[in-house]
């Protein structure tokens, strides 16, 4: 949740996310396919963006993987399940269904007397970003068209 929050990748695209779209020296994620209640396929947009990380990415990024390394998470010893290179597996080593994401999500926020779904983390990170980040690099990040009406919509 705290990627999503700091990098406003969509649900399903964390779910998908890989190891290897990992790339630390450009400082960003490559993102080529999403998760959805058919599996693993296109973006919504069907095109390859990219999600700029910030430091705090990264460290959230550096938490989980050693956290995948020191949790007994079946990937380690499951040579079809370790293929996979998801950074965000269910318990059993597969892909995480988004609907467990969403319900776990709603756990959390009803603890904290909130309510809360993964896209609204997506509108958090762009009320945090509106004085940071110009429209255009918003739109980049989000991975919305230029045609995209934004009239009332981010604020």
């Amino acid at each position: 949740m705290r990627l999503i929050l700091v990098t406003a990748v969509c649900r399903g695209e964390l779910l998908a996310l890989r190891d290897t779209e990992i790339e630390l020296e450009n400082r960003r994620i490559v993102i080529d396919e999403s998760d959805s209640s058919t599996g693993i396929g296109d973006t919504k947009s069907t095109k390859i963006h990219y999600v700029p990380l910030s430091r705090k990415a990264m460290e959230y990024l550096s938490e989980q993987r050693k956290m995948l390394e020191k949790e007994v998470n079946p990937i380690l010893f499951n040579e079809d399940l370790k293929k996979t290179g998801l950074l965000f597996p269910s318990e059993n080593g597969t892909m995480l269904r988004a609907d467990s994401f969403t319900k776990m999500m709603g756990r959390f926020a009803a603890k904290a007397g909130r309510k809360a779904s993964p896209h609204c983390l997506r509108h958090t990170f762009v009320y945090l970003s509106r004085k940071k980040l110009s429209l255009k690099e918003l739109q980049y990040v989000l991975d919305h068209d230029e045609k995209h009406n934004y009239s009332g919509h981010l604020w």
